[in-house]
């Protein structure tokens, strides 16, 4: 909708904005980076749903003690065209996001376990303060490039405990996959923490509506990673976990031994690494015998 050079003025506020370019689009709205007056540089999440925008910016105006989440600085709409738009400004994230990241290499399993970890535990925080962030993806999560700090940068998907979740991606649902469970937000949080552990080793994601989850689990089992990562992935991908804490402990316990070089390689790379050193050894012993004869 908007271009490069494009400016913004809030009806209220008078603040004015020129418009960088576009960095992301989402169900609700459309972000672009923008300069504001003062040659500050922000982000603009800018849309025609005033309910949906409202929301969004009143749930992070409420969250500003977590460090993952941007802060927010004002909120206005704009007339363009004879149409209403309404808009809200927020902290500029430098950085890339993790499906950029995947897209350009491999992310190491420490890596992935510790990224898993902190959006976990980022969620788990969030549930404890009263909301359910629904709609997990990958582009939603950025990695600070100056602070190296994990960033939540869309909250539109994110709920009151006691409101159905009305935006989701079906990646990451619990029952989009059609596995059994009470609907608790505990069950999904794992899930969807335990999809994305699958999806950043596989550096791509699944649609439940087209790969079924015995294919999922037949991935898994394919995967060149340790045979204990491959039991906590199938067990958090099939509900087996009925404690937060020690899905917790277990990805921490994990990341650990993945940390130490204990568990990145697999049992049978172990087994072939083995093979070639006794193979390496009795060629030795074979030539050192002929050049003695």
């Amino acid at each position: 909708m908007l271009k490069r050079g494009d400016r913004i003025e809030g009806k209220w506020y008078k603040n004015e904005y020129t418009i960088l370019k576009k960095i992301g689009q989402g169900g609700v709205g459309t972000v672009y980076k923008v300069i504001d007056y003062e040659g500050n540089i922000r982000a603009l999440k800018i849309s025609e749903d005033i309910m949906s925008l409202t929301r969004e910016f009143e749930i992070l105006q409420k969250l500003p003690l977590l460090d993952n989440i941007p802060r927010v600085y004002e909120i206005d709409d704009w007339v363009y065209r004879n149409k209403r738009y309404y808009y809200f400004v927020m902290e500029y994230i430098e950085g890339n996001n993790l499906k950029e990241i995947i897209n350009r290499g491999k992310l190491s399993i420490k890596d992935i376990l510790g990224i898993s970890l902190v959006l976990l535990e980022m969620m788990n925080k969030l549930y404890q303060l009263g909301y359910i962030y629904g709609d997990l993806k990958l582009e939603n999560i950025i990695i600070n490039r100056r602070t190296k700090k994990i960033m939540f940068v869309d909250f539109g998907g994110v709920f009151k405990k006691d409101r159905c979740i009305k935006e989701f991606t079906p990646t990451y649902d619990i029952n989009s996959w059609g596995i059994e469970n009470k609907n608790l937000h505990i069950e999904r949080l794992i899930f969807s923490t335990t999809m994305l552990i699958v999806c950043l080793i596989t550096r791509r994601e699944y649609d439940p509506f087209r790969t079924s989850m015995k294919k999922m689990l037949y991935i898994v089992d394919s995967l060149n990673i340790s045979e204990k990562l491959k039991v906590f992935i199938k067990d958090g991908l099939l509900n087996k976990f009925n404690d937060i804490n020690c899905y917790i402990e277990g990805l921490k316990a994990l990341l650990i031994e993945s940390a130490s070089n204990k568990t990145i390689i697999s049992n049978d790379i172990i087994n072939l690494i083995f093979l070639v050193s006794i193979c390496f050894f009795v060629l030795t012993i074979f030539l050192g015998i002929k050049f003695y004869v």
